[in-house]
């Protein structure tokens, strides 16, 4: 249910802005983090083409489920900028090398 409903914040989001591209909607394996309950990780992975269209991960930790429905948008509107920037070849990735 909680997944559905991501989706569907996330069909809206596309919906007021076309060049957002489509998700798949992850849980992380908890033997990944340290401490499930309180990793609060809403990040894109990795990103691949499903029906012609680019796709992106989207991992949704536990503990971000748990901090409420506004940090839940916040983030999801943040990783909304990051696949319009992938949409429009703009490279908005900072760290390392890259920036």
């Amino acid at each position: 249910m909680i997944i559905s409903a991501i989706e569907t914040v996330w069909k809206e989001i596309r919906h007021r802005h076309p060049g957002v591209p489509d998700i798949s909607v992850t849980i992380p394996p908890a033997a990944r983090a340290q401490d499930p309950a309180k990793c609060t990780a809403l990040r894109t992975g990795r990103r691949f083409v499903r029906d012609g269209l680019t796709t992106m991960e989207l991992q949704v930790s536990a503990g971000t489920l748990g901090r409420g429905g506004r940090p839940m948008l916040q983030g999801l509107l943040h990783h909304a900028a990051h696949g319009l920037a992938l949409d429009r070849g703009i490279n908005d990735v900072s760290g390392g090398d890259r920036r």
